[in-house]
């Protein structure tokens, strides 16, 4: 379980709260928190989410009726994107390619009636997100899944790696790490273009989206537990 106090950090570490530290190998950074980062219309329907982490993976959607919802009070009474289920979604410019190790957070919360996914791929089958009441885990195009772990319906920080050895490791309600599954069917190219929703229409995301964060890399301990800092520092989850 993390729960390191805010401020104080873990063995030798500390740091300041809402900075992020760990920035090697980060490919897309979402942050609802950060208002310069989102064009909305007068309805507060978000056109474009833009990427902080420098690699220029923003965000976009043109069709009205498939913008999520800016809001001021969502996660923690703080800046979210509400996705309000099918159509709401949005695409990135440039898919995201991550061959081998990665390393994937984010800030959430949801309704969980059924399959609704937070990342995915418009023609492929990895995706992260939600199977009736379960995690759901896959990393790869045709790989297998796991939904063994319970998902916390409320707002919650959540965290995927792929480390060398293909093996999936999962830190899911607010920082208890759960390794979900070693399968050698892992190994290769994951992409993903799509935010809050899987594959196919009955896989949208219906619930709140604050931050996402994409590494190519697997993160140490330590870098991990720095993230989880950064991120519970801003959104006050755990």
């Amino acid at each position: 379980m993390f729960t390191t106090p805010i401020g104080i950090g873990i063995g030798s570490q500390s740091w300041p709260s809402g900075i992020l530290s760990v920035t090697d190998g980060l490919q897309l950074q979402l942050d609802a928190n950060d208002s310069s980062t989102i064009t909305m219309n007068v309805s507060n329907k978000v056109s474009q989410w833009d990427d902080k982490s420098g690699q220029g993976n923003y965000a976009i959607q043109s069709v009205e009726v498939n913008k999520p919802t800016y809001t001021t009070s969502g996660i923690s009474g703080r800046p979210s994107l509400t996705f309000a289920g099918s159509p709401n979604i949005m695409i990135l410019n440039d898919p995201i390619s991550l061959t081998g190790d990665f390393s994937i957070f984010y800030v959430s919360n949801g309704a969980n009636v059924g399959t609704e996914m937070i990342l995915g791929h418009s023609t492929q089958t990895q995706k992260i997100g939600v199977l009736t009441n379960n995690v759901f885990t896959r990393v790869l195009n045709g790989g297998s899944a796991d939904t063994t772990v319970a998902f916390d319906t409320g707002d919650s920080i959540s965290y995927v790696s792929r480390d060398s050895s293909d093996k999936v490791d999962f830190a899911y309600n607010n920082g208890s790490l759960n390794r979900l599954y070693s399968d050698v069917a892992q190994s290769g190219t994951s992409l993903w273009n799509l935010i809050g929703r899987g594959s196919t229409l009955a896989q949208n995301w219906d619930g709140d989206i604050s931050e996402i964060l994409v590494y190519n890399s697997k993160l140490s301990t330590v870098e991990r537990n720095d993230v989880l800092n950064y991120l519970n520092s801003k959104w006050f989850i755990f």
